[in-house]
């Protein structure tokens, strides 16, 4: 969490200097992230939100093109929004030992 006057977009992770009034935190969203949210129904929106990285992971890697999530580009674009900023949340090692769990093997075994 930030010790000065500097928040994150809850989405993307992108940083908003001054977002705290007398020191409290505002939940903070970034304009782009803004714009997503008013195209996507607030259910697809809270699965995304809650999915794990290592779910996010798997979809995004075998998931065909134009499918589930990423049927819609609005969908899509915050589904990438939000996985990029779970994967700077674990950060490279735990990324990388994701992948590699996951593998390359199929769809089915993994989503």
């Amino acid at each position: 969490m930030p010790t000065d006057s500097t928040s994150y977009c809850r989405v993307c992770g992108a940083v908003e200097n001054d977002a705290a009034i007398n020191g409290d935190f505002l939940p903070w969203i970034c304009p782009a992230c803004a714009a997503l949210e008013k195209k996507i129904a607030s259910e697809v929106i809270q699965r995304i939100n809650s999915m794990p990285y290592e779910k996010m992971l798997a979809l995004n890697r075998f998931t065909p093109t134009g499918e589930g999530f990423f049927a819609h580009r609005e969908t899509g674009e915050y589904f990438a929004m939000v996985m990029a900023r779970k994967r700077a949340e674990v950060g490279p090692a735990a990324h990388t030992g994701t992948s590699k769990a996951i593998g390359w093997g199929g769809h089915d075994e993994h989503v």
